[in-house]
């Protein structure tokens, strides 16, 4: 079963849903009261080579016998290479496991892929109801509601995981419509589904949603504060980067790469200097994660602490670096 920790398309997905340990003594800089300084930007283009080498490791990703190294490929193909990427992500429709058709399956449809539609009608009755729920999602987006009604009756599965996937759907599909479904989950029993209940309704512009996030940013959970961090830069609006930029000196260094991470989705580099110190972490996920920042941050001048992560030993070290290298500007 796809668990809702990967729908979080390329947020922790890379890095597991185990509570974030504080970070042993001396391997990273401790935090200080503001964020530490980020150098001028140097102007420069991305190495044609470079660019081709993270091509290739997203090839390699793609055909992975590891499943969930394929479905990340999958969404950092989407997310990074545009049309040339689009058979790729199509082809995952096929995938053995359910996981990577849940990806392309949601990849499709946030790029509202035409050619895609017909192999989606084939998966509407795939095994995998995670698989059904994104299926849904895509043939929506491409104008087929004939099937949406499902997703009512995903929205209050027993299983936590799909109900939680139901709700991202929900959020992405930009539509008020789904607030009357989204107000009848805030009181489901479990937090991770609660809190994407919040992430969907600020992405929908429901203020009340807002709030949640704030709140969660506040949790004594790391998991939960870097879910929430994430959450709030999705709903596109800069006055809530105040919220994101305190995050910048958490204790936890995950917490601190995630806030630089949606600081750059927002549009500020404050966390260049967190994610590249990172690079060089011990720590494999904090390698990715930092990878992951620097890709949403798009400074060109972070290729070389990029280049290396091609090489690492981690298979989603080097994916992230390949997306990350393939969003630079």
């Amino acid at each position: 079963m796809l668990r809702a920790c990967l729908t979080l398309i390329a947020s922790t997905v890379m890095l597991g849903c185990q509570p974030a340990p504080r970070p042993a003594g001396g391997q990273l800089p401790a935090p200080s009261k503001a964020p530490p300084a980020v150098p001028s930007v140097q102007v420069m283009p991305v190495s044609s080579e470079l660019k081709a080498s993270a091509m290739n490791e997203l090839q390699t990703a793609l055909g992975s016998p590891d499943r969930f190294v394929r479905a990340h490929a999958i969404e950092t193909a989407a997310g990074s290479v545009g049309p040339p990427a689009f058979r790729d992500i199509i082809r995952g429709l096929t995938d053995p496991a359910p996981v990577a058709r849940f990806a392309s399956a949601m990849a499709c449809g946030d790029l509202k892929l035409k050619a895609a539609r017909e192999p989606l009608l084939r998966l509407l009755n795939d095994p995998d109801t995670d698989v059904r729920v994104a299926v849904r999602y895509a043939l929506h987006r491409l104008g087929d509601t004939r099937f949406s009604r499902f997703l009512e009756k995903s929205a209050v599965d027993t299983d936590a995981h799909i109900r939680a996937n139901t709700v991202v759907v929900l959020g992405k599909l930009g539509e008020a419509s789904a607030l009357k479904i989204l107000r009848e989950m805030t009181n489901d029993p479990q937090a991770q589904v609660r809190l994407q209940v919040a992430e969907a309704m600020w992405r929908l512009g429901e203020r009340s949603g807002l709030e949640d996030l704030v709140a969660g940013t506040l949790s004594a959970y790391p998991d939960d504060q870097m879910l929430c961090i994430m959450a709030l830069a999705t709903g596109n609006d800069p006055s809530i980067i105040q919220h994101v930029r305190t995050k910048l000196v958490s204790d936890y260094i995950q917490i601190r790469l995630t806030a630089a991470r949606a600081m750059g989705v927002l549009g500020s580099d404050e966390g260049y200097t967190i994610a590249m110190t990172a690079t060089r972490a011990p720590d494999p996920r904090l390698r990715a994660m930092a990878a992951l920042a620097l890709g949403a941050i798009r400074r060109a001048d972070s290729q070389d602490a990029l280049s290396p992560l091609l090489k690492d030993p981690t298979p989603d070290v080097r994916l992230a670096a390949a997306g990350a290298i393939l969003r630079l500007r």
